[in-house]
């Protein structure tokens, strides 16, 4: 599967959203976590970890849903760490992030353990 969702733990037992993205992500992977973190999911308002491998591709759709989360769901109170070390992937990223309305919350990084490290610091 393109993306996987899992819950995992910070070292404090807090506990925060982890996704992985590899290969093409379509529309209905995209759908499938929306439906999870928007507002009436298991998972909403919680803290995101999202780690992209090298070469992931986001089909438009499954972009313009990303696009659409925050406005629909608590992520407007949650932070998101995400690991990509493609600087292309990391433009288009940015560009998604912003129009999802969490440009503010949100911090990139070129290793997992960073970035949960921050989110860890930076989440309520």
């Amino acid at each position: 599967m393109p993306l996987t969702l899992t819950l995992e733990q910070f070292n404090d037992g807090r506990r925060y959203v982890r996704t992985s993205a590899v290969g093409a992500v379509s529309a209905e992977d995209a759908r499938a976590v929306s439906v999870r973190i928007s507002v009436g999911g298991d998972l909403a308002g919680m803290p995101l970890l999202n780690v992209m491998a090298p070469g992931v591709e986001l089909a438009p759709e499954a972009r313009k849903i990303f696009a659409g989360i925050s406005s629909a769901s608590d992520q407007e109170k949650s932070m998101m760490a995400v690991v990509a070390s493609s600087a292309p992937l990391r433009v288009m990223l940015s560009f998604v992030i912003r129009l999802a309305g969490m440009a503010s919350r949100t911090k990139f990084f070129s290793s997992e353990p960073e970035a949960v490290s921050w989110l860890q610091t930076a989440s309520p």
